[in-house]
């Protein structure tokens, strides 16, 4: 699909058929559908595949933890996607629940014991779609995300610092007059004016993905 993706899945619980699938442009691209949340992370600009894994929060109560942790290194307009196989409500942390919540899930507060659910978001955006229950199917069609990059230029500042010292110079004069020989010193002061100029100036570059 030019310019985006069609992404679908569908996330079965305990009860209603244990398994789930998550599909990009019809390609299935979850390798295995285990027990807990099957996570999914695309690359915003092109939507190739940057990260999968699994959190089984149904079984292993150190899932959670791992999950929020990871979750911190997704790159902002990342599309994270999440399919349910099973059970994934037990072990599942108030911490894990907010990674959902920061990208607008509500459905991720009611999930319970053996409920299927499928989330499609951007992260660091409120775009999402989400569906909850035994067995739930969904989609969406999603643009890739652009980088826009700004650039912010300081105006340069000239410095200049004027210096100002006096230099003595003396001279010995000697004149003959008359057959008479006379030797005197002349002073005299000079004024020296110095100026240093010194410059500065300084860049800033911003990128963003939208």
């Amino acid at each position: 699909m030019k310019g985006g993706s069609r992404i679908e899945g569908l996330s079965a619980g305990s009860e209603n058929g244990n398994t789930a699938r998550i599909l990009v442009n019809g390609e299935d691209v979850l390798a295995e559908a285990k027990s807990g949340i099957n996570v999914i992370v695309l690359d915003g600009t092109n939507h190739k595949i940057i990260y999968q894994g699994n959190y089984d929060t149904g079984k292993d109560q150190g899932a959670a933890a791992r999950l929020a942790k990871d979750a911190q290194n997704t790159p902002k307009g990342a599309v994270v996607i999440a399919a349910v196989a099973g059970d994934a409500a037990r072990f599942l942390s108030q911490e894990a629940r907010d990674v959902f919540g920061s990208m607008g899930s509500k459905e991720i507060y009611s999930l319970a014991a053996h409920q299927g659910y499928f989330f499609t978001g951007v992260w660091g955006t409120q775009t999402n779609v989400e569906k909850l229950g035994g067995k739930v199917q969904a989609g969406m069609i999603l643009g890739y995300s652009r980088v826009v990059k700004t650039t912010r230029t300081v105006k340069k500042v000239v410095k200049s610092r004027r210096t100002v010292t006096r230099k003595v110079v003396r001279k010995t004069v000697t004149e003959t007059k008359n057959g008479v020989t006379t030797t005197r010193t002349v002073t005299r002061v000079r004024r020296v004016v110095r100026v240093s100029k010194s410059s500065s100036s300084s860049s800033t570059t911003v990128v963003t993905r939208s």
